[in-house]
């Protein structure tokens, strides 16, 4: 093994951003906390016990890492901070278990994919002495992924300890088709609805995984009518259409409001205003999520079959369906690569073995991209020692 990775808690630091800055104007209180070897949920499953608040009542942008030191912010709303007994005693219950940063008042609470991108300092631990020849493949690789891109796959912290969400989903699946089969209403909503959407989002998400990894094997990099979007993670963008080198925007959200009713949808009112996609790595081709009121190409295109392989797949319009409406699980396309910014390299000598050299890393990737794969794809061909022993491997459905 090369190098090793969250050695130390201060070796990953992550650092949330959002799309905008809080106004202090609202009633939407905002709390900038920074957690030290704590899961995201466990923090907020805390504030729920001790305050007798409802999960619904507390607004995240997105999970963050357990294993290191991470910023991020939650929100609240000014009349369930009343109900409680004041901010005060909301940041000292808070504050038991993390470090207060900030805070700050908004007209919007927060929602997932809310955080524009989160910024990565990592050190990755050298664990051997490195060789000039192996430097050289890893900078390479850095180079490579500045340029082009990597996988947007999910890592194995998406998925919980042996890949329990994922299964867990699929006893939800099977107790749901067996209710199916013997009566044809859905099953009433409980209190667990929140972590039961969360594990369905898993298994979509495995299924995900799995489709970026084979096209990216097969180096499809473009088909046609791929639905486009840009590398945000497709969060606050305008949806497109490729076709011939060409990304074609339609409107989206008219699509969505006149076909709210639809299971499946098709980019309707295609503008046929163009961009010419030849060097242009600000728009990626996207692949579902699944859920209802879902995008996918036009029927019949190239990229609509690959759609339809997954649908079958999951039997989508007699299971899935029913599952997304019962939980609320809206479809939305997610890209299928993306490009760091602001990337940056370094070597540092091991404060343990001189002959020995860290490497430095520090980079912002859009929310909902995971840095795990961004490291899997720098050792890729070059040690996988230090992808399996880190825990660093992509999550695919023939490895459950």
């Amino acid at each position: 093994m090369l190098f090793q990775f969250k050695s130390k808690p201060e070796d990953f630091i992550v650092k949330e951003d959002l799309w905008f800055k809080p106004s202090w104007k609202g009633n939407v209180f905002f709390v900038n906390f920074q957690k030290t070897e704590k899961n995201t949920m466990d923090i907020v499953q805390d504030l729920c016990y001790k305050l007798k608040l409802q999960r619904k009542e507390l607004w995240i942008a997105w999970l963050k890492d357990k294993n290191g030191i991470t910023e991020q912010r939650m929100s609240i709303y000014k009349k369930t901070l009343k109900k409680l007994g004041g901010e005060e005693k909301f940041l000292e219950i808070l504050s038991e278990k993390t470090k207060i940063m900030e805070t700050s008042w908004h007209t919007e609470p927060l929602a997932i994919g809310k955080n524009a991108w989160n910024y990565f300092k990592i050190k990755l631990q050298a664990k051997s002495i490195i060789s000039n020849e192996i430097k050289e493949q890893i900078e390479n690789n850095i180079k490579k992924i500045q340029k082009n891109w990597f996988p947007n796959c999910f890592g194995k912290q998406r998925f919980g300890k042996w890949y329990r969400n994922f299964y867990r989903a699929k006893e939800v699946f099977e107790k749901t088709n067996s209710v199916n089969k013997r009566n044809s209403e859905n099953l009433k909503s409980t209190k667990d609805d929140f972590e039961i959407r969360f594990k369905l989002q898993a298994y979509a998400s495995m299924y995900f995984n799995e489709y970026a990894v084979n096209r990216r094997k097969k180096w499809q990099i473009l088909l046609w009518w791929d639905i486009m979007v840009n590398n945000n993670n497709a969060f606050g963008t305008k949806i497109w259409v490729y076709n011939e080198w060409k990304i074609i925007l339609f409107n989206y959200e008219k699509c969505k409001k006149e076909f709210e009713w639809k299971n499946l949808i098709q980019p309707y009112y295609i503008s046929w205003e163009t961009i010419d996609l030849k060097n242009n790595n600000e728009r990626t081709p996207a692949w579902p999520m699944l859920g209802f009121n879902m995008l996918t190409p036009p029927i019949s295109s190239k990229a609509y079959f690959r759609d339809l392989e997954l649908l079958e797949k999951i039997d989508y319009e007699n299971l899935w369906i029913n599952i997304a409406k019962k939980y609320n699980i809206y479809g939305f396309r997610r890209p299928l690569r993306v490009i760091p910014k602001n990337l940056k390299h370094s070597w540092e000598e091991n404060k343990k073995d001189k002959f020995k050299q860290d490497l430095i890393l520090s980079f912002s990737l859009p929310t909902g991209s995971y840095a795990t794969i961004f490291l899997w794809t720098i050792f890729e061909w070059i040690d996988e020692k230090t992808i399996i022993e880190n825990g660093l491997e992509i999550p695919l459905i023939k490895q459950n």
